[in-house]
């Protein structure tokens, strides 16, 4: 029992559920964002360039 005269325990499985069916929106996560750019990509654009040159 807390000082203001509340159990605990009911109280805080209360908030808990509150919580849990608020409602929000789960966040989304770009799968590019996790893995990151790709390296191969980066310098593909320079090959039939530099293969002109030549």
């Amino acid at each position: 029992v807390l000082p203001n005269g509340a159990v605990w325990l009911p109280n805080l499985v209360e908030k808990i559920t509150d919580v849990i069916s608020n409602g929000t929106k789960p966040i989304l996560v770009d799968k590019k964002l996790i893995e990151g750019p790709n390296p191969n990509e980066r310098g593909k654009i320079w090959i039939p360039i530099i293969l002109a040159l030549q």
